[in-house]
């Protein structure tokens, strides 16, 4: 069993990474969902392009994760740290599901906060829905650098 010490949680790469392929991967969702086919759409009305909307999409979203996700992704891995530190008999499924509760914690918590700032009551869902997208590009690229630097030994 591997035990979740042995396991470096997020690499540095892998944070920077995931930084920029979340916001990408939520914005191309997001405008696939908003497009509006050439069969739907009503005369006399304006529609933005498939392009532009992707674009705009991911500027924000990019913001929003370098400015709050990544920031309150370095405190939900010191709390993470902490937690395997303080537990010694802590296997890798532990360490995954406690990683993952605490960024969704984390940076709904944040999310919620800067949204209030801005006079939007609940933002909670959507925060923690970004953050476990950041999370899950996060762990699977520090999966396979892990994997890489066992493989070549570096």
């Amino acid at each position: 069993m591997i035990q979740a010490k042995a396991f470096r949680w997020s690499h540095p790469a892998s944070k920077w990474l995931s930084a920029f392929v979340s916001p990408l991967a939520m914005s191309l969702f997001m405008t696939i969902q908003n497009v509006v086919t050439v069969h739907d759409r009503m005369p006399n009305t304006y529609y933005y392009s498939f392009g532009y909307s992707f674009v705009i999409g991911f500027l924000i979203i990019l913001t929003v994760s370098l400015f709050l996700i990544l920031p309150l992704s370095f405190l939900a891995d010191g709390i993470v740290q902490w937690i395997i530190n303080q537990i010694r008999n802590f296997g890798i499924w532990t360490g995954v599901i406690t990683s993952m509760l605490i960024y969704i914690l984390v940076c709904g918590i944040g999310g919620q906060l800067v949204g209030m700032t801005f006079r939007s009551l609940y933002l909670f869902p959507q925060a923690a829905l970004a953050a476990l997208i950041f999370w899950l590009f996060q762990t699977g690229f520090s999966v396979v650098i892990y994997l890489q630097r066992k493989e070549y030994k570096l």
